[in-house]
């Protein structure tokens, strides 16, 4: 209750509320331009199944529609059957998979929420981004382009085309704004008999509380010279505040951890950097943080974040962040060449952001003793898990574009830990954004001259709209997005599959599915026909038991001991040449697979999954 208050006040300010909404319709706008309108069709699903992530992220969720309801709620029961499988697992943004399963359980129709959450995300993108801005300027045009400047931004576009999930950076932006607005520093309510003056009351969502009684009431000293209402709210206004604030803190982080769990340990960082920077003892701190912590780690263990448990990846070190991905701009720049820098470790900027940056730099260094009074004990130590979050994004391969300039090493714990977290380079834009709203804030509070502000801004605006939607990138992605939402449908399934499928529960695919083109093929048949998977594409694969499995399987074929109710697919051909001849076994090529199955095709009718 506490929280809604404190939103219903923060968007009592007409300037935050035409900000936020004038920002939002720019980020949908630029959506729409960049992906057109009919992604945000629910039965296009074509426009996902292009051969890459995408195709992961939409056939998780097709699955999960059509699994039976169970705990944890995010379990997928016929997909790496019959191995333990969650919806986490292949980046299908649970925060909207598991309401809209309940919701869409009897749809037959194949359907998607990709367009729509990537319309929703562009759109916060913009109005948040226009929302802190809101706190450092008055000028509405300047908001608004700031929120265009921030939605132009790589990291974020790039992102969309290839992980949605990761495409929601906007959950960053909200980090940030918590961080600006939940400040514990309360000025002091000075102890006199009679009534405070308007400007020293907390209005804020507990102390609001008191403007609804009388006067005398509202008074530190009440009529009878017992404490008034304000005096105890004196004593106890920083326990509430810290109380709404932790629960703020916690909800984006429950929030983050249903979108991604990459976005869960940024604004984790942040959380803590806030954290140390409040004027409360180290207690309340670490209790704050433990308290966080454990409320995230239940809501994620209920959608199925623990189900998996060998999670640990592969490739350290070659999905790191690097020294010049700043301005390396990898394909996404209209003027700028590229310089090495692989699409994990992309971090451009775009040229109005540096601009930006450059211009609120030499303020800063024309302004010495002013910013010389941020470098107080408490900031520096607040930027230590700053430090160590780009620590973690460089990696341990330090690189300058493609070029590696020093490898270290660690133990092996710490590099198992750490490969959790392997395409480590996205840590990164916690820094991007700071370094731009630190730009924009420079210029906004420190620059005297409303008008060289504006035009600042302006340029900034075109400048980055012109480098960024005429780069390479933009135009080639936003074709083909466009061309493949032509397509509204799943690959066609041959008929033949209509006799293969009868009386059949399973499929087991004799080999690895991490091609995402044969993924989307064989998902298309086990989908069609409402039939379990025993492998998969997925963001962490639990290999060596899906491969137990099938080495299990090719087994039993071998001894002609076929599963009656499964159908046993694969491409490779010497695997169905060494079984050719085995009794029992009827041997078929469909498509570009071949289709083992028990000649009796006498299995029971199938039951519910």
């Amino acid at each position: 209750m506490l929280v809604l208050m404190q939103i219903k006040q923060f968007f009592s300010d007409h300037h935050r509320l035409v900000s936020f909404i004038a920002g939002s319709l720019i980020g949908g706008l630029v959506f729409v331009k960049v992906f057109g309108l009919l992604v945000l069709n629910p039965t296009n699903v074509g426009w996902l199944l292009n051969g890459n992530d995408l195709a992961q992220h939409y056939l998780g969720w097709a699955f999960y529609q059509q699994s039976p309801v169970s705990f944890p709620l995010g379990s997928i029961g016929n997909l790496a059957y019959p191995l333990p499988m969650s919806i986490v697992f292949l980046d299908s943004i649970p925060l909207l998979a598991i309401p809209l399963k309940l919701l869409t359980s009897w749809v037959q129709t194949p359907i998607q929420y990709f367009g729509i959450w990537g319309l929703v995300s562009f759109g916060l993108q913009g109005g948040i981004a226009a929302l802190i801005v809101s706190r450092w300027t008055k000028n509405q045009l300047v908001t608004s382009l700031a929120g265009l400047i921030i939605v132009m931004s790589p990291i974020m576009l790039a992102r969309m085309f290839v992980h949605t999930a990761l495409g929601g950076q906007w959950i960053l932006l909200l980090g940030l704004l918590v961080a600006l607005e939940a400040r514990l520093d309360l000025r002091k309510i000075p102890k006199s008999s009679g009534s405070p003056p308007k400007s020293e009351l907390l209005f804020n969502a507990v102390t609001d509380a008191s403007a609804s009684l009388p006067l005398d009431k509202r008074t530190f000293k009440s009529a009878e010279g017992k404490p008034g209402v304000s005096e105890v709210l004196r004593k106890s206004s920083r326990h509430w505040r810290l109380t709404v604030a932790v629960s703020v803190w916690t909800m984006v982080l429950v929030l983050s951890s249903m979108i991604h769990p990459y976005f869960t340990l940024m604004i984790g960082v942040l959380y803590l950097t806030w954290l140390i920077l409040q004027p409360i003892s180290w207690v309340k701190k670490l209790l704050s943080l433990i308290i966080a912590i454990s409320i995230v780690a239940i809501s994620f263990w209920i959608i199925g974040g623990f189900m998996v448990k060998n999670v640990e990846g592969t490739g350290l070190g070659n999905f790191s962040y690097t020294l010049i991905s700043f301005i390396d701009s990898a394909g996404w720049s209209r003027f700028l060449q590229p310089m090495g820098t692989k699409p994990e470790g992309m971090g451009y900027a775009g040229l109005g952001v540096i601009m930006l940056t450059v211009v609120s730099s030499m303020i800063l260094a024309f302004q010495s003793k002013e910013t010389a009074k941020l470098l107080n004990w408490r900031n520096i130590l607040a930027s230590i898990p700053l430090i160590g979050l780009m620590i973690f994004a460089l990696g341990p391969v330090i690189k300058m574009g493609s070029q590696d300039l020093w490898a270290y090493s660690v133990p092996g714990m710490v590099e198992g830990i750490w490969s959790i977290f392997r395409a480590t380079g996205r840590m990164a834009w916690v820094h991007y954004y700071l370094v731009t709203f630190s730009a924009i804030w420079v210029i906004c509070r420190r620059l005297r001259y409303p008008m060289v502000i504006l035009v600042l801004f302006i340029s900034a605006g075109v400048l980055q709209t012109i480098d960024i939607s005429g780069s390479a990138q933009w135009l080639n992605k936003s074709s083909q997005i466009k061309e493949r939402s032509m397509i509204k449908d799943l690959p066609i399934v041959s008929e033949e599959w209509d006799q293969i499928s009868k009386n059949r529960q399973h499929i087991i695919y004799l080999g690895k599915l991490v091609d995402p083109q044969y993924f989307t093929e064989v998902s298309s048949v086990a989908l069609k026909y409402h039939l379990t998977l025993n492998t998969g594409y997925f963001a962490r694969t639990p290999s060596d038991m899906i491969q137990t499995g099938i080495d299990s399987a090719i087994a039993s074929l071998e001894e002609g001991n076929a599963q009656i109710d499964t159908i046993y697919m694969t491409r490779d051909q010497g695997l169905t040449d060494s079984l050719t001849g085995v009794r029992g076994l009827k041997i078929t090529k469909v498509d570009s697979y071949w289709v083992i199955t028990n000649i009796a095709n006498i299995a029971p009718e199938k039951q519910n999954l």
